[in-house]
């Protein structure tokens, strides 16, 4: 019986450790930091941390330089050697061969049907069939959008992505941001998309329109961070909801695959 009790205790504390863990990944925020100044070269520098930072991540860009730091518990990951990352390279370079001497297949719109003869019938009556299966494939199309299914759909995928946008959205900005395009009318019709930025973060943003040159200055600081536990809650509304499933298998049905012309020339080069 001790020995039953044992397992039982040990398997007890095992479930309590995952779920523990499990919980700390879903409700502990992940931050972010990110500094970021453009004039002539990027410089940047993006820091994601959690728990304290007991995980760590950055990636500094300082002209031409990339560096990117793991640290778990203050120990450094992530250096390699060049004779590694040079054995890598010559493998994704061969992975890249042999992907494009298989046949690609891209999708296509419109149903997929049978071949039909069309040995005895002019140009003009080919066109026609043509244009027959256009317009059906079209008021398929038309009647999938917007039928109530899909309207539910489209407006569940709205209000979730305006959730997602409000979940990842830093908390802390601070930016400026000279801008020209040479042009009065476009850099006015970007300035109309950049006021919103005013609503959201108000006096923290300060841009600057240059009228006359043709020109991109940025200087901006932003700070925020992500419960994981929203994001999974999204995805799973998402991918899940019924009425997108439906959505997604009526439109695939309006597609097909068709092999890309010219891949077997370019397999054989």
């Amino acid at each position: 019986m001790q020995i039953v009790f044992g397992i039982l205790w040990g398997l007890l504390f095992v479930f309590l450790f995952v779920l523990f863990l499990l919980l700390l990944v879903l409700f502990v925020p992940v931050r972010y930091r990110i500094s970021c100044d453009y004039e002539k070269e990027i410089n940047a520098n993006i820091g994601v941390y959690w728990l304290f930072h007991a995980v760590s991540v950055r990636f500094i860009k300082n002209g031409d330089k990339n560096d990117f730091i793991l640290k778990i518990f203050g120990i450094r990951f992530g250096k390699k050697k060049e004779k590694e990352q040079t054995e890598k390279k010559k493998e994704k370079k061969t992975n890249k061969k042999e992907k494009e001497k298989k046949p690609k297949k891209k999708r296509v719109f419109g149903k997929k049907r049978k071949p039909e003869d069309t040995d005895g019938m002019s140009r003009f009556e080919r066109f026609m069939l043509k244009a027959g299966y256009i317009c059906e494939d079209l008021d398929a199309l038309k009647r999938t959008l917007q039928s109530d299914s899909s309207r539910r759909a489209f407006s569940l995928v709205f209000e979730e992505g305006v959730r997602l946008f409000k979940a990842i959205l830093p908390k802390k900005l601070d930016l400026y941001l000279k801008y020209g395009t040479g042009d009065a009318y476009s850099l006015a019709n970007a300035l109309i998309g950049l006021s919103v930025i005013y609503g959201l973060y108000g006096d923290h943003v300060d841009i600057e329109p240059d009228w006359d040159n043709e020109v991109l200055v940025v200087r901006g600081k932003a700070k925020g961070r992500i419960i994981l536990f929203t994001l999974v809650l999204i995805c799973i509304k998402v991918l899940f909801n019924k009425d997108i499933k439906k959505l997604k298998r009526r439109l695939e049905s309006l597609t097909h695959f068709e092999e890309e012309e010219g891949n077997e020339n370019g397999g054989d080069k």
